[in-house]
């Protein structure tokens, strides 16, 4: 019985061997069409190091362009991965050959990384298709800055749709490289103003870094204003290195202005190697203190005591006019009127008991109407509290509709001893960003203060937001917003009066911040981060019905256009560059804002207001805020290293993903994926073994059964 066992297995087993190809031919053909392929190409600035022969980012095209010809029928999407996630096909395509010209469009790589942000994307186009097989496919350089900071959590938002698709999703990803080298250097701005007032000092300060393995001993860096070189500077850096460099200048022209500071960059990366800046540059903000305690022959004389003096030597200590940040102006808080405050970038109020009708009235005009007040607490004792109630009491009789002026109802005196001196606690959010020095900590923390105003909520104004706290929680600066302006409110006096203030080092750089704080909080954002969208907006001349601030009509939809251009600047070393996005590029224009989200690569871009319709009531033209605006890269796009094969094992582990290092990698897991194991070869053998096996048992039978018939 066993020998007939295995006479029965033979043939049956080399009926398996021989169908094998044949049923999987079959099954090939019956799953044409079944597979949706979502392609994502990493094509930022670290894609542009080589190999010494070619770029990873053609390297990664030519790794995707073997896949297409290879996958058969698919319905395909490819991805750009730079900021921000980009699809190239506009939905997907059953055409290769649409999908290989596309692919062939990525000729830059300058632009910021956001392949964790193009695999969600992806995978949510990836999910509306109908096949029931379907992949995405990342090829990217895996840089170690980038996915070394991705937290697991952010891992795991990109497990879930693979958790709860119904149908099949699997993530394939491909690295490229690696690169010859990943010597690279960059300059990025560090600091620089987005305002500065015509004659004075404008101060920009960047960093260049060295990210390779070895020192170079002469860099050169070339600093332009407006496209034209005004300074050059060598800076020698070592290995892993970085060093600050400053460059300071004057401006003799209003208007807006580009500033960009480039490297002589021996390496292969070249899209990193300028940074730029745009400065708005203004007459000279004015500032107008309004102070009671001084005599109109005081003022006239310029005889300044008290708050008012030390106000003036915090915001115009030199003699010469044009040095100083600010013009000073010193008035009487009956000399107050829309015509006075209309000049003035902004107002302190020092000291003022009577708080009138008509002083009320034309700080609320002014506030409303985009202007910065900042009042701090007088010196005669709580007359700040009774003053307060009464405008807030006031205000409740006079009108509902006007927003009230302080963000918090002023409470009741405090005072303690002088051993009982609190301080400034630094640990509030929001303290340090607005101040004009990078370690607040110490300095602030050395400002005490023995009297103060207990500052609450006022129930009938908007939320305020503290700014400052004293270190037993008071508040001691908070900011209002009122309308299109703001107003910050100081709990205690900025004299020698209950304070130590005007004694401390501290003293000027507070002052000044706060100052700037009061006139620019007006500007809108002129530098983003490549891949993030920048708002415009249209500026409306101020307009006036029967002596009152009429509200502006927004322009109709349709009727007008925000026109972008990228101004080219010079000094960029290596090859040309071509830009991602055709320019000019019109942005339609919403409730007079514009957004526009073509920031993949670095650069400085100009606005402009355009009229596309002609209409008796819209300007030919009109200001955009701003006016210009600089993209800058992300710093860590500047770090080539990638990640390790541990590393990328460990992150296709939770990415639940497989790993291939090539597209004849890839082929051979879909056909495994696809076919098996090829088990026939397999078959064949054991099918020879048990011929021989029932050959031996056959002899031996025979040999036994002759025996017994002689």
């Amino acid at each position: 019985w066993f020998l007939l066992i295995i006479r029965c297995l033979i043939p049956i087993l080399f009926a398996v061997a021989l169908a094998r190809p044949v049923l999987t031919s079959f099954q090939l053909a019956s799953a044409a069409g079944n597979k949706g392929l979502v392609l994502l190409l990493d094509d930022s600035l670290s894609m542009a190091a080589t190999d010494g022969q070619s770029s990873l980012l053609e390297q990664g095209k030519s790794q995707l362009s073997k896949i297409i010809d290879t996958c058969g029928p698919a319905e395909i999407a490819l991805w750009s991965a730079s900021s921000p996630p980009h699809n190239l096909l506009d939905g997907s395509s059953l055409d290769k050959a649409k999908v290989r010209e596309s692919l062939q469009t990525l000729k830059s790589a300058a632009g910021t990384s956001s392949t964790r942000a193009a695999i969600l994307a992806g995978l949510k186009q990836l999910q509306a298709m109908s096949e029931p097989n379907k992949q995405l496919i990342v090829v990217s350089d895996f840089q170690a800055s980038h996915w070394r900071a991705v937290s697991h959590s952010q891992l795991q938002t990109i497990q879930e749709p693979l958790n709860t698709a119904s149908s099949k999703l699997q993530i394939v990803l491909l690295p490229v490289g690696p690169a010859a080298s990943h010597a690279n250097v960059s300059v990025q701005v560090i600091e620089a103003e987005a305002k500065t007032h015509l004659g004075g000092s404008y101060r920009w300060l960047a960093q260049a870094t060295n990210h390779g393995a070895n020192s170079l001993s002469s860099l050169l860096l070339t600093f332009q204003i407006d496209g034209q070189e005004v300074a050059r500077q060598s800076v020698a850096l070592s290995a892993q290195s970085s060093e600050q460099v400053e460059f300071a200048c004057e401006f003799t022209q209003l208007g807006w202005h580009h500033l960009a500071l480039s490297v002589d960059d021996p390496s292969d990366v070249h899209g990193d190697d300028q940074c730029f800046a745009v400065v708005q540059v203004t007459p000279q903000p004015r500032i107008t203190i309004v102070d009671d305690s001084l005599s109109a022959e005081q003022i006239q004389s310029q005889q300044f005591i008290g708050t008012s003096r030390y106000l003036r030597l915090a915001l115009s200590a030199f003699d010469e006019p044009e040095k100083n940040a600010y013009a000073v102006d010193t008035i009487p808080s009956t000399l107050v009127n829309d015509e006075k405050l209309a000049m003035s970038n902004a107002v302190i109020v020092a000291n003022v008991a009577q708080w009138s009708a008509n002083l009320l009235h034309s700080l609320n005009e002014y506030v409303v109407a985009g202007g910065g007040l900042l009042i701090f607490e007088q010196r005669s004792g709580d007359s700040l509290a009774s003053k307060s109630s009464a405008i807030l009491e006031q205000r409740q009789h006079s009108s509902d509709q006007a927003p009230a002026l302080f963000g918090s109802r002023v409470g009741a005196m405090r005072s303690v001893s002088r051993e009982q001196a609190l301080h400034l606690e630094t640990s509030t959010p929001g303290s340090t960003g607005w101040m004009a020095w990078n370690d607040a900590t110490d300095p602030l923390r050395s400002l005490t203060f023995t009297r103060w105003v207990q500052l609450t909520n006022n129930p009938q104004a908007s939320a305020a937001r503290t700014l400052l706290r004293l270190s037993n929680g008071d508040p001691w600066l908070v900011q209002h917003d009122v309308g299109e302006g703001i107003v910050v409110q100081c709990a205690s006096s900025c004299d020698d009066d209950g304070t130590n203030m005007p004694r401390q080092t501290s003293y000027v750089p507070l002052i000044l911040s706060l100052a700037e704080k009061l006139t620019q909080h007006g500007s809108h954002r002129a530098q983003v981060t490549s891949g993030e969208p920048i708002t415009l907006h249209v500026v409306h001349a101020p307009q006036k019905v029967d002596g009152e601030r009429a509200d502006q009509t927004s322009i109709a939809k349709g009727v007008a256009v925000i026109e972008i251009k990228r101004i080219q600047v010079e000094g960029r070393s290596g090859p040309e560059h071509s830009p991602a996005a055709p320019f000019p590029i019109d942005c339609p224009i919403h409730d007079d804002r514009a957004s526009f989200t073509s920031t993949r690569e670095p650069g400085v871009f100009a606005a402009k207001f355009k009229a596309t319709a002609a209409l008796a009531s819209l300007p030919a033209a009109m200001p955009v805020d701003p006016a210009l605006f600089a993209v800058a890269i992300d710093p860590q796009e500047s770090q080539l290293t990638p990640l390790t094969k541990t590393e990328l094992n460990r992150l296709a582990d939770q990415l639940g993903a497989s790993l291939v290092f090539s597209a004849s990698e890839y082929d051979a897991m879909q056909k495994l994926q696809r076919d098996g194991w090829e088990f026939w070869r397999w078959i064949v053998l054991v099918v020879l073994a048990l011929l021989f096996v029932e050959l031996l048992f056959g002899l031996r039978l025979a040999a036994s059964s002759g025996r017994g018939a002689a």
